[in-house]
């Protein structure tokens, strides 16, 4: 079937009734002269792919003939993305949305579409109440985004209103297919449960959800008193086109697991269970952690050396080609599916996707990073070779290899990892090409080249020029974001980008704000005045619509930052919107003390705006606010071994620092309490180094803080725990950290490795987000327009 919704909706016929809007996810469609309703009774309709065509055929007279409202999704990938978990699990199957434009007309909707669908097989809409068991599914909530409910994060939430007229959340949770103010109507039986399964009969006990996907759900459980893993499964989850659901792939995991029974390296099979509604699947609980989380947990970072890697990667290619000798290929190998613990023993889990050698219908799905993105059936060594390799590269430069040249030529691919493996970690560079080759070549001397580290020629050797201009690129992508924005639509100007964001339009994260600072930054730098015209109009717009928008009083989903930017740029200018902004901080009643989201946010904000403040009322009220939310700070904060920048004494010690109204000797004391809090935290090996680096570096004006903090840089640096490129948690933090320490060489490595990390997109340089491909223009922490930042914050 070709995806083409002017066909398949038939538009052309309908247009004269309906108007139509979309974005990246949906195709919206309104009959025309009718006003939506803002909550109520929605239809969703699930199916698969194959049977899209049939079931839009019986069910679009039937929309038409009752003026619905009506959402499906825009492109193929929209489509398969809510069957297969790149979307939330609560969103699972919703393919098409319906929405009744009479509240009392649902019945007659529900029943008439009930006996036009044709037979079909779909996938299970969790959170909804299924009409008749079949298809139709639906669930009590918003209607549009209209009304929105905003929590103290900044986060947006769709709202609805109770039964006392007052806004509450429209909450998306299994099985809550209305709130406990709505009744289910008359004519739908109080009972919607499909199958009950009594746990405690087959000796399970604790139940603790770990992961929810369409086709799986695993707990941790206790079995017969002892720790252990269960998988479930239930019927018509995750249909295949061999309709094949997740009852299958846990059957086929319960098949190898039994092939497997003699292999120290695999989990016990404890207990199954299959019916013709569920798969039920206990094992072994393994110890220790995940290899795809080595580099966050410090106390496994002892396994980082050169030599342990070596031992781990030897270790993991002797059970693998057990494996082969077998006759199995187990086609997801990732280090998410393996576990490792602090003796190095290692475990391979998840087996719902392993087959037989030369299968001609193995199960689909794996890991991004660790497949060939050009071998589509994988169902031949190759599969695992290349996994094999990815695995390598990973661990020696902590980087998911995951790239759009993975989806170009070979010799692309072959000229990235090679760039960023002698960017990254050249002390280990034997290993990681080794690595690359399993990935580009798939040797048949696999084995033997990991087990003797066979030298490879360097002559081999080919990496992209590095030459990077930070100032010249991040014009470039300034000018590209401006290009984009339109000015004419509030909704483009503040909140940027094709995708649904779930933050406060003015936001630095998601939003405007972010871009303004990075202007800031630019213009600080280069002492050019070349953006400050879209500056102002930005600025301009904000003031003219702010009333329009939905506040929050935080610092990375808010917009009070703002005080910071129009304070840099404006003398008398603005003074309403600054006084607005005030407002909305002094009535929010945050008692989170965090930096990102609560009260250390709020202090760093308003101190830094109270010292740059020239008008003497405005500076007024500055002080009387901080005042304020600093005794707040002080009764809520609680020490809870969290150093991080975002909710931890990192963030925490940044803000007492700024703060201007405790003298000096107060302010020593409260901050040399700060930090003999943290040092006892500092040898704690659950804290990663990131968190201690960043934490440590508040006070660095002390010889022997800043020798501590420059050792753990440099071990950091060792390791190679970078992950990604970005601001949270990645190598641009990092590269804040080796500017604020003068290190010129740590600011010089690790701008120039996350510069390889970028992808060009029309001469212009930007970044996906972590465990993506795609690049990500508009992310402040995660993205693009951080990244820059970052990059023009260290060029000293």
């Amino acid at each position: 079937m070709i995806y083409n919704l002017i066909n398949l909706l038939n538009l052309n016929n309908i247009q004269g009734s309906y108007s139509f809007q979309h974005d990246s996810m949906w195709l919206y469609c309104y009959p025309k002269q009718l006003k939506m309703l803002n909550q109520g009774w929605k239809i969703h309709i699930s199916c698969y792919l194959h049977d899209f065509k049939k079931v839009l055929t019986k069910i679009m007279p039937i929309i038409i003939k009752y003026h619905c409202f009506f959402k499906v999704p825009i492109r193929e990938h929209a489509f398969l993305s809510l069957l297969y978990g790149d979307k939330p699990y609560e969103e699972t199957g919703k393919i098409i949305t319906i929405y009744p434009s009479q509240s009392n007309q649902l019945e007659k909707i529900l029943n008439e579409l009930y006996f036009a669908m044709p037979n079909i097989k779909y996938s299970k809409i969790p959170t909804d109440y299924s009409f008749k068991n079949s298809n139709i599914f639906i669930r009590y909530g918003a209607f549009s985004d209209k009304l929105s409910y905003l929590d103290d994060t900044g986060i947006i939430h769709s709202a609805i209103k109770d039964d006392k007229n007052k806004p509450v959340i429209d909450e998306r949770k299994v099985g809550r297919y209305c709130p406990k103010f709505i009744n289910l109507p008359n004519f739908l039986p109080k009972n919607n449960v499909e199958y009950n399964l009594d746990l405690t009969s087959i000796g399970i006990t604790n139940p603790i959800l770990l992961s929810r996907k369409p086709g799986c759900s695993v707990y941790e459980i206790k079995y017969n008193h002892k720790p252990a893993i269960m998988k479930l499964a239930f019927k018509n989850s995750v249909l295949d086109f061999m309709s094949r659901d997740g009852i299958s792939r846990l059957q086929n995991e319960i098949s190898f697991l039994t092939k497997f029974k003699k292999l120290a390296y695999i989990p016990d099979l404890y207990f199954s269970l299959t019916n013709d509604q569920i798969c039920l699947v206990i094992e072994e609980k393994c110890s220790g952690i995940s290899l795809d989380r080595i580099f966050d947990a410090s106390e496994y970072n002892h396994l980082l050396t050169t030599q342990n890697k070596r031992k781990i990667i030897k270790k993991i290619s002797l059970q693998l080609r057990k494996i082969h000798q077998m006759g199995i290929i187990l086609r997801d190998f990732a280090p998410n599916n393996i576990m490792i613990n602090s003796n190095q023993q290692i475990k391979f889990i998840d087996f719902e996707n392993t087959a037989m050698i030369g299968e001609k219908f193995p199960f689909s799905g794996a890991t991004p990073g660790y497949f060939n993105t050009h071998d589509v059936k994988r169902n031949t060594y190759a599969a695992d070779i290349y996994g094999l390799g990815a695995i390598i590269f990973f661990l020696n430069t902590s980087f998911l290899p995951y790239f759009k040249e993975c989806f170009e030529s070979k010799k692309a691919l072959k000229n990235k990892l090679m760039t960023v493996a002698l960017k990254t970690n050249p002390s280990d560079l034997k290993l990681t090409l080794i690595g690359i080759d399993l990935m580009i070549n798939t040797p048949k001397t696999l084995y033997k080249n990991i087990l003797s580290l066979k030298k490879i020629k360097t002559d081999e050797i080919f990496t992209q020029d590095i030459s990077f201009n930070t100032i010249k690129n991040t014009k470039k992508y300034l000018k590209n974001r401006i290009q984009q924005m339109d000015f004419n639509n509030k909704h483009r100007l503040l909140k940027p980008g094709l995708f649904d964001l779930n933050t406060s339009y003015l936001s630095i994260n998601f939003g405007i704000i972010g871009l303004l600072f990075l202007i800031k930054e630019y213009t600080v730098k280069t002492k050019s005045d070349e953006f400050l015209t879209t500056f102002d109009k930005i600025i301009n717009w904000i003031n003219i619509n702010y009333k329009n928008q939905i506040h929050c009083s935080n610092l990375i989903n808010g917009e009070i930052s703002l005080l910071d930017l129009i304070n840099w740029r404006y003398k008398s200018e603005y003074k309403n919107l600054k006084l607005k902004i005030l407002r909305i901080i002094k009535q929010s009643k945050i008692k989170d003390t965090s930096l990102f989201t609560g009260l250390a946010g709020q202090i760093l904000t308003l101190s830094k705006a109270y010292s740059q403040e020239s008008d003497k009322r405005l500076k007024r009220i500055e002080k009387d606010i901080l005042k304020q939310k600093f005794v707040i700070f002080i009764q809520n904060y609680t020490f809870n071994k969290d150093l991080s920048l975002s909710t931890g004494l990192a963030g925490v010690c940044l803000a007492i620092h700024s703060y201007p109204l405790l003298n000096k000797l107060h302010k020593e004391r409260y901050l040399n309490n700060m930090l003999n809090i943290g040092l006892k935290s500092i040898d704690n090996d659950h804290i990663n180094l990131y968190d201690k680096a960043i934490f440590l570096s508040n006070f660095v004006n002390n010889e022997s803080i800043f020798k501590k903090t420059y050792e753990l840089l440099v071990k950091i640096n060792n390791y190679c725990i970078y992950q990604s490129p970005g601001l949270l948690d990645g190598l641009s933090l990092l590269l804040l950290l080796a500017s604020k320490l003068r290190n010129s060489e740590l600011v010089t490595k690790y701008s120039c490795i996350i510069f390889t990390l970028s992808n060009s997109k029309n001469g212009i340089n930007l970044w996906p987000f972590p465990y993506q491909a795609i690049p990500n223009d508009y992310s402040f922490l995660n993205g693009t327009t951080g990244i820059y930042y970052a990059l023009l914050k260290s060029n000293y």
